[in-house]
């Protein structure tokens, strides 16, 4: 075999070129890993409800931005830079710091579009511009369409399905009609046995979703909160699902 490789000049060059690419994306990836390894991880922190320093999640903010402006498609780092943008978004005080509340916003909407560029087919991706966008300004035509690719890429997700109920509670009637098939199709499995502690788990419809939901699906009902008469609330939609 050695007086085979020797013998042929060729061969020798495609090893030599093989091996110093290898050590070249070796090279790359740990340099990502010093630059950006942190984000997966206190994404996961920050998720569990762990406290973190101010001044550790402004550099992971600055992380992600950078991961965004290289356009890195490595999925470690997209999602975790991903959970701390909408983290951060959703600590913003639109009333109290509206420029501060529309920047963050603004990052957001630049990295969920980064994002979905990345993994086109990742359904929960859909969901989440969906939400940024919806934020933004409801744009019946535009959520539709954004819903609808997350139901054809994630169509039995239990977090993607619970992720869109949260957001069909806050749409209005016209993007809620438009959206009336994957709706249905959603609370198929919503309201079928596999579904039962998906629903248990689910926060109070809005008066206009639970009255939309009357007509839709009127055998399917939501559990109520023992102490209350009601269904439990969600406290923040940028988490994720």
């Amino acid at each position: 075999m050695k007086s085979r490789i020797r013998a042929n000049p060729l061969l020798v060059g495609a090893v030599i070129a093989i091996s110093l690419v290898v050590l070249w994306l070796c090279a790359v990836q740990v340099s990502r890993l010093i630059l950006f390894g942190n984000l997966p991880y206190f994404a996961q922190k920050i998720e569990r409800g762990e406290a973190i320093g101010r001044d550790i999640g402004e550099q992971l903010i600055s992380n992600a931005d950078a991961v965004r402006e290289a356009r890195i498609c490595q999925s470690g780092f997209v999602n975790g830079g991903l959970s701390v943008i909408l983290i951060n978004l959703d600590h913003q005080d639109q009333d109290q710091d509206y420029a501060g509340w529309a920047a963050a916003l603004e990052r957001a909407d630049k990295f969920t579009r980064f994002a979905l560029a990345c993994f086109p087919t990742d359904g929960n991706l859909w969901l989440r511009t969906a939400m940024v966008q919806q934020a933004i300004g409801e744009r019946s035509d535009e959520i539709a369409k954004l819903v609808t690719y997350s139901q054809l890429y994630a169509p039995a997700e239990e977090a993607v399905i619970f992720g869109r109920y949260r957001l069909y509670n806050r749409l209005t009637e016209s993007t809620l009609a438009l959206l009336s098939d994957i709706i249905a199709a959603d609370f198929k499995i919503i309201c079928s046995d596999i579904g039962s502690p998906l629903r248990r788990r689910l926060p109070t419809p809005s008066p206009l979703f639970a009255r939309w939901l009357s007509l839709v699906v009127p055998d399917c009902k939501l559990p109520q909160d023992k102490k209350t008469g009601k269904t439990r609330r969600e406290l923040s939609w940028a988490a994720g699902p």
